[in-house]
């Protein structure tokens, strides 16, 4: 896992696929035809945030700060908390300036919501990461 976070051709990549179905929701408006797809997105977006700040964590060799896992996930859910709630504030601005004020933050359950599956996202991705970095293998007692 750790390699394809070296990579920004994969941080990109799953930026660009999370866009396009972004996209592909605000224009046949999705998030108003399906409610549970609003929550998709952000627990999509979760995940997205924490693959960013890992490759940022590996590109700017900041992996060495510290290497422990609880620091690595306090500061990785930091990050992605951050970015969700300053994308919360871009969802109350858009509704404050549209016509349709129900279009992206009907009410503060929804904005509750879309903060915690952002932060859930995030948490999936840090334990699966978690996860994948120990070998299966170290599971099962050694061959003489």
């Amino acid at each position: 896992m750790e390699q394809a976070l070296k990579s920004p051709r994969f941080v990109a990549l799953f930026l660009y696929l999370f866009l396009g179905l972004y996209w592909l929701t605000l224009f046949f408006e999705w998030h108003k035809t399906y409610l549970w797809f609003d929550s998709l997105l952000h627990f999509l977006g979760g995940v997205w945030l924490a693959i960013f700040f890992s490759y940022a964590l590996i590109r700017f060799k900041l992996t060495s700060v510290d290497r422990r896992f609880w620091v690595k996930l306090i500061l990785g859910l930091g990050f992605v908390a951050l970015i969700g709630v300053l994308w919360e504030f871009h969802e109350f601005i858009t509704d404050l300036y549209l016509k349709d004020k129900a279009f992206m933050q009907p009410d503060l359950e929804d904005t509750m919501l879309d903060l915690a599956l952002d932060l859930l996202g995030g948490l999936v991705f840090f334990l699966l990461c978690q996860i994948v970095k120990k070998p299966l293998s170290s599971n099962h007692p050694k061959e003489l």
